[in-house]
């Protein structure tokens, strides 16, 4: 993808203009008019809408954020703001031991005109925290009580610290006292916003097209459409799905491409929808927001320019009577695509800023790789010095310049994430612990320091794919980059390109009882969720405004990650690292370390034995000991532990970060009210277009042909 909400999402608000003979023969007529029309243009498509996994894909964190209302958000300067909550209080009683938050929720509803209530909270969090799920955000909600216990599997979900107390107050209850402010912070995440148990069981499919979901934010998913290409046929690594059936055998694999999803205006955010006289405009002004995914980066730029776009092939094929004649002007630029990027009177306009992403390369350690000398299958990734070596080769300033929306990653945390209580810049304070140019010395001299089953490491033995978003090119142009510098010009390995696309469903992912064709599986983000890589390109992203978010999850016990048997297992890369899993767990452990023996062992649920939990606090002692730490100062202790995590990180080399992502945006004077937040660069539930009347489409003519809801 191109960068966080930057490089990832196109926003072009294109207009129709009434100039051209026929434009106003499609404009409604006045009492038929419900807002302006605006149309914007993705980059790389979103097949899948659930916010738990919206960090996996940065086109999605900025779409879905328009769909899902927060608990609450962080304005553009990192101050916290009210969403949903309309008060909460804390209560702590020594006495009892009982340590709890009383959220109270303003009245909302959702987009089917049901109520939102704090049920839908708990459902949410119950199922990110659910032992048969994988949610890498579990972490942000590990301050619940029994939360660690019910994750792994030593509780039922039941159990966990959070209930209704009624329609509009959610209760939440604490191990121990915890940092408040701290908890508050990681409920801004999109990614702990409230869901429908009615909707979200019923399918594991159930974020990917309008008449499966409900949304509680400004926007819903009105329609979507998609074209089918010829037939295709992607060959795992391992040659065979999870069945084990051979790829050749499959049937019916077309690739597919969305060209269109639209969101309309939900009647329901913050509002009761039997309220009689409703003024649609005061909480959302735009109508519906059309977002076309095939635009190519020339007819863009004229129509910024003011230059007219005649015609738009919605299905893709010119021979179908779906094309339309449309006028108009781009308004608006919420991303600018890479071939765009060297045009300077383009990028002179536009507002450039920090992304909480970095671009990295994730790197399978339980992956087996044939040494094609010996015929040997081994873990090549799960030697930290091929890693390193890796590493070294790339020349980060080359690859930022390419970008030109990037700059070389230092470390893994990205400049913009905060170092203590939303101040402060974590990546200033931890300095750069990566070098930004190619060291190919070094790289070879970490390639002769490595050995694989007493074996030293002939990178000419090895060939390995790098697995990338078809739809990204960004992620692809990395990848060549990358490949160039890894393979036999560079370092030595055989090194191929993987383009992962889209397809139509067929059910080859999960076997259910039906197979619906009105959505598409996008294989690389699955691939990615599954593990099934041996190198992939990814935008790392932070659940919040804070290092944690990012950090925790590549210790084993924070992964957020299960197996078939419900066991708690390593990060999806497979790193799992005594010490890193040490540093982790201490840094949870800060909120509670001196108020606790190991006779509590009970209350945390996850240990058999009084003994066996004072093995893990004498552990704790040691790190806290071993980086000189003061645990009667939780919140100093724990940013330095963070730097500490992160510079283990960039020694192991598990993730290998590339860049830090930036946004960009440009706009014209006939946009006015598109506002930011701390995570998402535009926020058009109060966006205006001067005199929109004269832009309006006709939006069902776009899907009068082949619409496949």
């Amino acid at each position: 993808m191109m960068s966080k909400r930057v490089i990832a999402l196109l926003l072009c608000l294109l207009m129709c203009m009434t100039a051209l003979l026929g434009c106003s023969e499609r404009i409604k007529a006045d009492s038929e008019v419900k807002g302006a029309y605006m149309t914007m243009f993705l980059t790389d498509e979103i097949y899948n809408f659930d916010p738990a996994l919206a960090y996996m894909n940065e086109e999605a964190e900025s779409i879905v954020s328009l769909l899902f209302a927060r608990l609450f958000s962080l304005d553009a300067n990192g101050k916290l703001k009210y969403e949903l909550v309309e008060e909460y209080e804390i209560n702590e009683d020594d006495k009892t031991k009982e340590y709890t938050m009383t959220i109270t929720i303003c009245d909302a509803w959702w987009s089917d005109k049901i109520q939102l209530t704090a049920d839908d909270i708990v459902f949410a969090w119950k199922r990110i925290l659910n032992s048969e799920n994988s949610f890498a955000c579990a972490p942000l909600l590990f301050d619940l009580k029994n939360a660690r216990a019910v994750k792994a599997g030593n509780c039922s979900v039941d159990d966990l610290g959070v209930c209704a107390l009624n329609d509009n107050t959610l209760q939440i209850t604490f191990e121990k006292p915890i940092d408040y402010d701290q908890f508050l912070i990681n409920l801004t995440s999109l990614s702990l916003v409230p869901l429908r148990e009615d909707y979200v069981t019923k399918s594991d499919d159930w974020a990917k097209k309008p008449g499966t979901m409900v949304t509680s934010g400004p926007f819903k998913l009105s329609k979507i459409k998609f074209v089918e290409n010829e037939k295709t046929t992607y060959k795992d690594i391992n040659g065979s799905n999870d069945s084990g059936v051979p790829y050749e055998d499959y049937r019916n694999e077309k690739e597919a491409t969305y060209t269109m999803l639209v969101l309309e205006r939900n009647a329901c955010y913050l509002r009761d929808p039997q309220e009689k006289d409703l003024d649609l405009n005061k909480e959302v002004n735009p109508y519906r927001i059309i977002i076309y995914c095939t635009k190519s980066p020339e007819d863009l730029l004229a129509a910024f320019n003011g230059g007219v776009v005649n015609t738009i092939d919605i299905d893709g094929d010119p021979a179908t009577d779906d094309v339309f004649d449309v006028c108009g002007d781009i308004f608006y630029l919420g991303s600018i695509p890479l071939a765009l990027r060297t045009n300077s009177e383009l990028m002179d306009k536009a507002d450039v800023t920090d992304a909480l992403s970095t671009m990295s390369f994730y790197l399978n350690e339980n992956v087996l790789i044939k040494n094609q000398s010996t015929r040997e299958e081994v873990a090549l990734f799960a030697n930290a010095d091929v890693r390193l070596a890796l590493s070294l080769a790339l020349d980060r300033d080359t690859i930022a310049s390419t970008l030109v929306l990037a700059d070389a990653a230092t470390g893994l945390v990205p400049t913009g994430i905060f170092n203590k209580n939303n101040k402060g810049s974590f990546r200033e304070e931890g300095g750069a612990l990566i070098s930004t140019s190619a060291n190919k010395t070094a790289a070879q001299e970490a390639l002769a320091r490595a050995t694989i089953n007493e074996q030293p490491v002939n990178p000419a033995d090895y060939s390995f794919t790098i697995r990338v978003n078809a739809n990204d090119e960004a992620h692809l142009a990395l990848a060549e980059a990358a490949a160039a510098a890894w393979g036999e010009e560079g370092l030595g390995f055989n090194v191929k390109v993987e383009k992962r696309g889209t397809i139509i469903n067929n059910d080859y992912y999960k076997p259910t009882a039906s197979v619906p064709k009105d959505i598409c599986d996008d294989l690389y983000m699955e691939s990615l969720m599954a593990g099934d890589f041996e190198v992939t390109i990814l935008d790392y992203c932070a659940y919040t405004s804070g290092a944690y978010s990012m950090l925790a999850p590549f210790a084993a016990d924070f992964s957020g990650m299960v197996d078939k048997d419900f066991n708690m297992v390593p990060h999806t890369t497979g790193y799992n690292s005594e010490k890193y899993n040490a540093l982790i767990e201490a840094i949870y452990y800060l909120p509670y370390y001196n108020q606790i023996t190991s006779a509590d062992y009970k209350s945390f649920m996850i240990y058999d034995s009084a003994e066996a939990f004072q093995a893990v606090l004498d552990g704790v002692a040691a790190t806290y000991a071993e980086y000189g730490v003061d645990a009667s100062k939780p919140e100093d202790a724990k940013v330095a532990l963070l730097h500490k995590a992160e510079e283990l990180l960039m020694q192991e080399m598990p993730i290998i970060p590339v860049v830090f992502n930036k946004n960009a945006t440009v706009s014209t004077s006939d946009i006015k009210g598109v506002k930011s937040d701390y995570y998402v660069s535009y926020k058009f539930a109060g966006a205006n277009l001067k005199n929109y009347e004269d832009y309006l489409l006709d939006f069902e003519n776009v899907f009068a042909q082949k619409n496949p809801q």
